[in-house]
């Protein structure tokens, strides 16, 4: 996404949708899936996927990623509260103080910053609701486990989500050199985290409960400082090692067999 300047949050949340649902369409095709995109339930799901992504990447343009991070990796807790109404799903008690374990640790791994501008305000608040879209978004995937192909239902959203952005995004139609340029990034988002990564979580929501799963996906965080470690020569400080430490610890809690 930052690769990605000359282009709108909303074009480039399109072209991340619509390259991910033309890649996972292929593969629908290729193991016999049928494709489902004029789904009603699909639409609606695709409505809050494109929320999700919209808000997240308008969200890294107006605060800092640690507080975008923070924000949106809060979707475990709004999960939880959700999964007994919509799903019939409950946790047991002992561990919620896995999700707060690990809600603390990415806390503590990204560290939180004064916010004195009401751009940066405003920017926590996308955050925040972002993660209230990420939360709907895995409860509607676990919920249609039983009823839509994996392949089928993750195109299926996927395009829904870009009709819901084309008319934002098309509004202001990119230029061919702003288009050259960002080319490459967004075909890289539309395959890795999207019809790759997307669509594993999507795979492990039918087969493990929602807040099992949406708090693994907090662990972009702990993988993140991981790979600037690797690839980028950048040490985290102390208090990142032991949230992400704290945050690991949190999420063996919650998966942890038994009562």
């Amino acid at each position: 996404m930052r690769l990605a300047p000359e282009l709108t949050s909303a074009q480039i949340a399109f072209g991340r949708m619509l390259g991910g649902a033309l890649l996972v369409a292929l593969w629908a095709k290729a193991h016999g899936q049928p494709l489902a995109i004029r789904s009603g339930r699909l639409m609606a799901y695709g409505l809050v996927a494109a929320a999700h992504f919209l808000l997240y990447i308008a969200a890294l343009r107006l605060t800092s990623i640690a507080h975008v991070l923070v924000l949106v990796n809060l979707s475990p807790v709004f999960v939880a509260v959700l999964s007994r109404p919509v799903l019939g799903e409950t946790l047991p008690r002992s561990r919620y103080l896995g999700i707060i374990l690990a809600l603390a640790g990415v806390a503590a791994m990204v560290g939180f910053e004064p916010m004195p501008s009401l751009s940066r305000l405003a920017g926590d608040a996308l955050a925040l609701l972002s993660g209230l879209a990420y939360a709907g978004y895995s409860l509607a995937g676990r919920r249609e486990r039983q009823h839509y192909p994996l392949y089928t239902y993750a195109a299926g959203v996927y395009f829904a989500a870009a009709l819901a952005l084309a008319p934002v995004a098309l509004h202001s139609p990119p230029g061919i050199r702003e288009m050259a340029v960002s080319a490459w990034p967004l075909f890289l988002l539309a395959l890795i985290p999207t019809a790759i990564g997307h669509t594993l979580y999507n795979a492990a929501l039918r087969r493990i409960p929602a807040v099992s799963a949406n708090l693994v996906a907090t662990q972009e965080v702990s993988l993140g400082v991981l790979f600037g470690m690797m690839w980028l020569a950048e040490i985290p400080p102390p208090a990142a090692i032991l949230g992400g430490l704290m945050s690991l610890a949190g999420v063996a809690l919650v998966l942890r067999r038994g009562q």
